[in-house]
């Protein structure tokens, strides 16, 4: 499996949405992380890239969503 994460950079750099349009075209699958469906309390949703490996590398250990942005986002991210 191949990642590329590319939103933060998207708005910061452009200031318009990049990745997600060039991955349909190209019949690449995206996502976004569930984070409001899980972390409702959660209002900033943009995290860095150390954050968004962070995350993958702890669902992929196992864990169930919640329990992984629990573990992922920091503190002041989760409202804290």
């Amino acid at each position: 499996t191949v990642y590329i994460i590319g939103g933060i950079v998207d708005l910061a750099a452009r200031g318009v949405a990049w990745s997600l349009p060039r991955a349909k075209r190209s019949g690449i699958r995206a996502a976004r992380l569930p984070i409001r469906e899980h972390l409702p309390g959660v209002t900033n949703q943009i995290l860095n890239i150390d954050t968004v490996l962070k995350v993958l590398c702890e669902k992929y250990s196992g864990k169930g969503w919640t329990e992984t942005l629990e573990a992922a986002l920091p503190p002041r991210q989760q409202g804290e």
